[in-house]
């Protein structure tokens, strides 16, 4: 190889060796921007189990505290 040809091939690497960095700093700017994404989402998740969890809690205690007094789909809304 003479001088000519190493000089344009340690360019080219130069060029190739740039265009990853810039590959990979966009490609990280996506990992970073799907993290939050999936941080954001689980979030909501963790806050509608646990409305979840509430509600099914109240369901219970409202059917355990409707068996004594009969049935509540029986009963007439307080403005009838």
């Amino acid at each position: 190889m003479n001088r000519f040809d190493q000089s344009e091939w340690t360019q080219t690497l130069i060029v190739r060796v740039n265009d990853l960095e810039m590959l990979f700093m966009d490609l990280q700017r996506t990992v970073e921007s799907l993290d939050e994404v999936v941080r954001q989402q689980q979030r909501k998740l963790d806050t509608l189990e646990h409305a979840l969890v509430r509600l099914t809690h109240h369901w219970e205690c409202a059917a355990e505290v409707g068996h004594g007094q009969g049935n509540l789909e029986d009963e007439k809304p307080p403005h009838y």
